[in-house]
């Protein structure tokens, strides 16, 4: 991946991964969510049920809608729910949220 990046053409490849990583600790604790429910009993209990292929398959998809629900969600703020909250914890105060509330300087 990093040497891909390197090029140009792998850069241009790998840049549908750019709002998921922008929205990494959001998309991380979605998938951890999901997929517990998925997997563990208290959801619906799949593991160890489900052969290899058959349990990437949700994987698959929710990463796959992670990408576009990153690429749309990052059209219309700055950061993820869950960035959002941790600045706001780390500063002390509520950063702006919306794109339109940012001012860029320089």
């Amino acid at each position: 991946m990093i040497a891909a990046e390197q090029t140009s053409t792998g850069a241009k490849l790998l840049r549908f991964a750019e709002p998921v990583g922008r929205m990494a600790f959001t998309n991380y604790i979605v998938q951890s969510v999901v997929l517990g429910l998925i997997f563990y009993g208290y959801g619906l209990g799949l593991f160890g049920r489900l052969g290899s292929a058959a349990g990437l398959l949700p994987v698959v998809t929710i990463y796959a809608a992670q990408v576009v629900v990153s690429r749309l969600w990052l059209t219309h703020f700055a950061y993820g729910p869950i960035e959002w909250l941790w600045r706001a914890m780390m500063y002390g105060r509520a950063p702006a949220f919306g794109k339109q509330d940012l001012q860029f300087t320089g």
